[in-house]
């Protein structure tokens, strides 16, 4: 996968994923719009979530605003 400005992803402003060869990704993907406009027509792309990745209690999140996500993470020892 590339980002606009090279090999890195979400190096330009816009932070878009192109996909210009079948992707088969296994994790998380968080996006504010999955623009699959640029990817690699005619093949598949699998993108499948790893649910080790799910919380294990419930999260209390609050949206600042259209970027901004707060989440209040604690810590035991």
């Amino acid at each position: 996968m590339k980002g606009p400005d090279g090999d890195g992803i979400n190096q330009g402003v816009e932070g878009r994923i192109i996909a210009e060869e079948p992707m088969n990704l296994f994790g998380s993907l968080a996006v504010d719009k999955l623009n699959t406009t640029g990817w690699k027509k005619n093949t598949t792309h699998k993108i499948t979530y790893d649910e080790i990745l799910a919380p294990t209690k419930d999260v209390y999140q609050v949206n600042i605003a259209n970027w901004v996500t707060y989440e209040r993470v604690i810590e035991k020892e």
